[in-house]
């Protein structure tokens, strides 16, 4: 695809370059979807509404309700998201932690919906939400100092 063979995930300005040689004006990230419909209004071929139907479920049955249990948890909707373009359908997610000294945020995590059960049984209907957390990174990076 032009994304796999344009945009290296670990280059952090390959999404706003490659969006932008396509004309793509939309914000990185966004906390809630309304954020998103004055430019979808504006741009009446964008062929993809049902991931904005998608992002304000997930905001009104999940993060919102995250967030009112975890007071510090922050969440948000990153645009420009290359990881996972080709193996997650739709939204995913990252479960980012800020580092020990405060300076930066580190990934530990991430999930969202996969395809591969729906094309290995032949069932259209097949869904399947997986995860994973680096709790060997966690450790090592969260863990108190040792007596």
């Amino acid at each position: 695809s032009v994304i796999k063979a344009r945009v290296r995930v670990r280059d952090p300005e390959g999404a706003k370059t490659l969006l932008k040689d396509f004309g793509a004006d939309w914000p990185e990230v966004i906390e809630d979807p309304e954020e998103l419909e004055p430019w979808i209004a504006e741009t009446p071929e964008y062929p993809q509404k049902h991931l904005l139907i998608q992002m304000q479920l997930l905001e009104d049955n999940v993060l919102a309700k995250l967030r009112q249990r975890h007071a510090n948890l922050e969440t948000g909707f990153n645009l420009h998201r290359l990881t996972g373009i080709h193996y997650y359908e739709g939204p995913c997610f990252h479960l980012k932690a800020l580092a020990p000294d405060g300076t930066s945020l580190i990934m530990l995590g991430d999930g969202g919906y996969v395809n591969w059960t729906k094309r290995l049984l032949s069932d259209s209907r097949e869904r399947l939400l997986t995860s994973a957390l680096g709790t060997e990174l966690a450790l090592r990076l969260f863990q108190p100092e040792q007596l």
